[in-house]
């Protein structure tokens, strides 16, 4: 026993040392596994933060601002089945395809028709791009930080907030953003690893781009152009040449029929941006990417030249990478050149540059910038470095973080101005037009009211939901026939009001020509101001239902009238006016020639509450009919007021009124009746 307990012993002191290993193993092993989950989780953990904080950033004041008109186009365009918006599409060369059509047709009918409810679709995919912006980055290898951050930038972008928070045709802007990022990213993955579900993804998501966006053709452009390069240069890609360009074959097959059915709109749309050169091209697009369009115009340089340096350094830290990391470089180079490039060439023959056709171009350079930021921050590894690098990369590092600090002041001050500054936003007080015409066209009779833009602006009709007809004049852009045409229609089918809100946009109507026409058949009797758009009422009285007055003066100079409320209503409101229509009889030779008129409106005490005192002139009476508008005050009483007339001579001591035949110094033409609307 004492020998096999001595010999025991002496077998387990000689493994002792081989089991504290295989412990000591155990535990590290256990650790390193720990701290592995724990860097996975906390990545995790920052991603849902970022996406979070896209969701937050981009539904704060969703509803707050107003549609503007391509919103409203889109709302009013996709009131339809599906046939119908194709067949609207092409027959009023609408220069985009249909596939947001779509989406909106489907979502009206689930959502109710409120500013947020039409951009929550937008918000969507504007949240779904920061998502597949992270996974496209790291398919490309990024490091973790550096896609963290990117992935924040792109969340926080207020140029990418701005089209996340726009319903123009359905969130096309943010779901072209969405669906050329999982473009990219599925281009990639079928060039790296294959699979007929990534090949079968790749085509679909390829197709429904193209339904959305003509332009994501380019960024189909840049990914071919990627895998010419690598089948070039890679032997063992070679193998899925043949898949790849089927996918590309069985793509244009699948859009071909569209595109054939669209042929003429892209072949014959004039444009509605410019043509800029390139140098400006690429500034504006540069000054978008970085802070957004909601910055004074001429900051846009400043933070052009803060792009372009971000870019600079991020494809620098690139060159000096490996191998793996030339090729993202390559093909973030064409997924930012190629759109761009070609946005700026399709719009040298026609004005069709704008900066929210150049979104798809936008991750590239996120991703760029944060390759360079980041790598730069990362300086703090420079004590392993040599001499050489260490010169090199500290001033780079102090650069990039100055950068840095004027780009994220940048961004907050433009998303700043985005939410709060109406003159960055898309408010222009179309809620208070709307509310006023509904004011003024409340209870007239709606088959003789036309309410009409002298602009096709669909916002108007987006808000204005009253019952009176509306139009457009001129119906066609800089026609003054068309406009005359118009007017004399309104008169031949017994229109009697034409309440005209008047937008400045002199490539339709660069001459006032609707009130020129308008002018021909009504008479314009009454004026206002509501935010920016002036308003125009028109009201067509009959020279025959003039009433001859009941008195004249001088024995023989006499007029006939017809009172009736700006609005055309049986009853005056306070803060509006009271329309006089008036017809001189007699002959002007019986004047001295410094008489006026004048129109009072008197309560039922006899005190006067409102005036207007003309000058008479000796043109006035070669006239068929002459206008005043006797403005009421916003404070007027409800109740019934007298309306009176008369004459007096300001020339003579006193200014004495000038007596009627029967010996009394005024006539009564009317009683108004004043009550709130």
């Amino acid at each position: 026993m004492k020998i096999i307990f001595s010999n025991t012993q002496t077998n387990l002191g000689s493994l002792r040392p081989l089991l504290q290993d295989i412990g000591a193993a155990c535990l590290g092993a256990l650790k390193i596994n720990v701290d592995a989950y724990k860097g996975i989780l906390t990545s995790r953990l920052l991603l849902v933060s970022v996406i979070l904080g896209a969701y937050g950033l981009r539904i704060h004041r969703l509803g707050s601002q107003e549609v503007r008109g391509d919103e409203a186009l889109a709302f009013l365009f996709s009131q339809h089945s599906f046939a119908e918006i194709i067949q609207s599409t092409l027959a009023l060369k609408e220069p985009h395809p249909v596939a947001s059509y779509f989406i909106e047709s489907v979502w009206i009918n689930l959502a109710d028709h409120s500013e947020f409810a039409l951009r929550y679709i937008s918000l969507f995919f504007g949240v779904l791009a920061v998502a597949l912006f992270y996974r496209l980055g790291k398919r490309l290898g990024l490091a973790q930080p550096t896609l963290l951050f990117g992935t924040a930038l792109l969340a926080a972008s207020p140029y990418v907030i701005w089209h996340s928070q726009d319903a123009r045709m359905y969130g096309m802007y943010a779901m072209s953003l969405a669906l050329t990022i999982a473009l990219t990213w599925l281009a990639v993955e079928v060039l790296y690893r294959g699979g007929w579900n990534y090949w079968l993804a790749y085509t679909l998501v390829g197709w429904l781009a193209l339904h959305t966006h003509y332009f994501a053709a380019f960024i189909l452009l840049a990914a071919n152009l990627f895998a010419i390069s690598w089948f070039l240069f890679d032997r063992e890609s070679r193998r899925r040449v043949i898949p790849w360009f089927a996918a590309q074959a069985a793509l244009g097959l699948a859009y071909a029929p569209w595109l054939w059915q669209a042929r003429s709109i892209l072949n014959n749309y004039p444009g509605a941006a410019d043509s800029p050169s390139l140098p400006e091209a690429a500034r504006r697009a540069l000054s978008v990417f970085a802070v957004g369009e909601s910055v004074p115009v001429e900051q846009r340089g400043f933070f052009a030249l803060l792009g372009e340096a971000l870019l600079v350094l991020g494809i620098f830290w690139l060159v000096r990478g490996k191998s793996e990391q030339c090729w993202a470089l390559v093909l973030l180079v064409l997924y930012l050149v190629i759109p761009l490039g070609l946005t700026w060439i399709s719009s040298l023959n026609r004005p069709i540059f704008n900066e929210r056709y150049l979104i798809a171009a936008l991750p590239p350079f996120y991703l760029l910038v944060a390759i360079g930021i980041w790598e730069t921050l990362a300086v703090m590894r420079w004590q392993a470095w040599s001499r050489r690098d260490k010169l090199v990369s500290i001033p780079l590092a102090l650069l990039q973080s100055g950068l840095l600090v004027v780009l994220l002041i940048g961004m907050t001050l433009s998303l700043q101005r985005h939410y709060n500054d109406r003159y960055y936003g898309q408010t222009r007080g179309w809620r208070e037009l709307a509310a006023e015409l509904k004011r003024l066209t409340a209870g007239l009779p709606p088959n003789q009211t036309v309410v009409a833009e002298n602009y096709p602006d669909p916002a108007l009709w987006y808000y204005y939901t009253g019952p009176a007809t509306r139009d457009v004049i001129p119906p066609l852009g800089r026609d003054a026939q068309s406009a005359v045409n118009l007017a004399r229609s309104y008169a031949m089918a017994g229109v009697e009001w034409v309440i005209l809100p008047l937008q400045k946009v002199d490539w339709w109507d660069n001459a006032g020509l609707a009130q020129i026409a308008l002018a021909g058949e009504f008479t314009l009797i009454g004026e206002k101001k509501i935010e920016t758009w002036p308003i125009k009422i028109y009201a067509r009285v009959n020279p025959e239902a003039l009433i001859l007055a009941s008195d004249s003066f001088l024995n023989a100079l006499s007029f006939a009238t017809a009172v009736r409320p700006s609005a055309g209503h049986g009853f005056a409101a306070p803060g509006t006016d009271v329309v006089v229509h008036l017809h001189w009889l007699g002959s002007p030779t019986l004047l001295a020639g410094s008489e006026k008129l004048f129109f009072h409106l008197l309560n039922t005490q006899g005190a006067l509450v409102a005036q207007i005192d003309p000058f008479i002139s000796r043109s006035d009476f070669e006239a068929p009919m002459l206008t005043y508008v006797i403005p009421l005050p916003d404070t007027l009483p409800p109740g019934n007021y007298r309306l009176i007339a008369g004459m007096y001579d300001p020339a003579q001591p006193g200014s004495p009124r000038i007596q009627t035949r029967s010996a009394t110094d005024s006539i009564e033409l009317a009683t108004i009746e004043v009550n709130p609307f």
